[in-house]
C-alpha cells in the first residue's frame, strides 16, 4: 500500500529526522518526503530533517501505515 503521511505541527515527528521516525518500523518504507518549501527529496537519508507541513510517501502493510500515520499524528508531550 501507497500513502501520504503528513507533518503536522507538534506532532512527534515534527522536527525529527527521517531515521527517528522511522525507527522501529520494518514494514515501512519512506520513498520520498516533500518538504513545505516546495523541494522533494526521493529515498531521503536516515538525517533528513522534517518539519510541520512536510509530507512523506510511504510504502508498507495497510497496519504498519495506519499505525504510523496515528503516531505521527499524535502531539509530542515532551
Amino acid at each position: 500500500m501507497l500513502a501520504q503521511v503528513d507533518v503536522l505541527f507538534g506532532s512527534a515527528i515534527d522536527c525529527a529526522n527521517v531515521g527517528q521516525a522511522f525507527d522501529g518500523r520494518e514494514h515501512l518504507h519512506v520513498l520520498d518526503a516533500r518538504h513545505r518549501d516546495g523541494r522533494m527529496d526521493v529515498a531521503p537519508t536516515r538525517a533528513e530533517p522534517l518539519h510541520a507541513g512536510d509530507a512523506l510517501m510511504v510504502l508498507g502493510t495497510s497496519e504498519a501505515i495506519e499505525s504510523f500515520s496515528a503516531a505521527a499524528a499524535q502531539r509530542d508531550e515532551s
